[in-house]
């Protein structure tokens, strides 16, 4: 009977903070440990909607830095960055998110433009177009997501290039849990040199599998989803409340060909994640046991 009761309680404890009330929670910042013990922190300015409109970044005891602004324009959010963390060039990024009812990704946009910093006689310029559209099953989950983009280098009148990325994705869902995602991306291009024309590119295709043994729950703030996502890891899930758990491990495999199909890199990974919760049951610690990614450490820290 002792122990029955114990379970019980353990029971609804759980519960309680499953299902708790997180609408007055914000997320206030993360900090994100590298395998040297370099620490990026991330603080998240909000208006009184609790809507995300400036993200200050800096490295250990560093200042903080304003690292991209955010307005809101009905369902568009726009994101403005001037990042600091490319020592070649001046770069600037605008981009444009377009929403649906419920906060989802529908249009992403991005405009960057870079300019060299260090140069001898004009310097290069670079521009990117950015396009991706998203798709929803009829449980809120994403399901497919196209993108084009252009880019362009322009060092002078007679040396300039130009990429063309086109990317398709498939996500896949099992139970309310996002179980993988497949991506073929092409990328051809040309270099154009003194009136002569040089092809260059390839292809790479991604496939992600999602693993959830451990049955973490997916809590966390989701209030500012789109924003969140133009920054999460290259293998976590998109950022959605619609989801059931958190992934415990991802297996992902790329494989890279040239323009002629012939494969020139080939490469299959595990990334081993733990997870635990603070009290009010939000996802607070995220330890990553494989060596293979850029951080082994995230803590989030929420107030109101």
């Amino acid at each position: 009977m002792r122990i029955l009761i114990v379970l019980l309680i353990y029971v609804l404890v759980f519960s309680c903070k499953k299902n708790a009330d997180h609408s007055t929670i914000k997320l206030l910042r993360t900090e994100s440990t590298d395998n040297v013990g370099n620490v990026l922190r991330r603080e998240y300015e909000c208006d009184n909607n609790n809507r995300i409109i400036a993200i200050k970044q800096f490295q250990n005891n560093d200042e903080p830095v304003t690292a991209v602004t955010i307005t809101y324009n009905g369902s568009e959010v726009i994101l403005l960055s001037h990042p600091d963390i490319e020592p070649l060039y001046d770069e600037t990024t605008e981009v444009h998110l377009s929403l649906d009812e419920n906060g989802r990704l529908l249009k992403r946009t991005e405009f960057t433009y870079e300019v060299e910093k260090v140069f001898s006689v004009k310097p290069s310029e670079t521009f990117r177009y950015d396009t991706l559209s998203c798709a929803y099953n009829a449980a809120g989950l994403l399901s497919s997501a196209s993108g084009s983009r252009y880019d362009s280098t322009f060092a002078n009148a007679t040396h300039n290039s130009v990429t063309h990325f086109t990317s398709a994705a498939t996500y896949s869902n099992d139970g309310n849990n996002l179980t993988a995602i497949d991506e073929h991306v092409d990328y051809p291009g040309v270099i154009r040199a003194d009136g002569t024309e040089t092809p260059f590119g390839g292809s790479s295709d991604y496939h992600n599998i999602f693993s959830y043994t451990k049955a973490f729950p997916n809590t966390a703030d989701f209030k500012n989803a789109a924003v969140l996502n133009e920054y999460n890891l290259y293998y976590e899930m998109p950022i959605n409340s619609a989801y059931k758990n958190m992934p415990d491990q991802i297996t992902r495999s790329s494989v890279d060909k040239d323009l002629n199909g012939t494969i020139i890199f080939s490469i299959t990974s595990i990334i081993d994640i733990d997870r635990s919760y603070n009290n009010e049951g939000l996802l607070s610690v995220v330890t990553i046991l494989s060596q293979n990614t850029p951080y082994k450490l995230i803590n989030y820290f929420y107030g109101k």
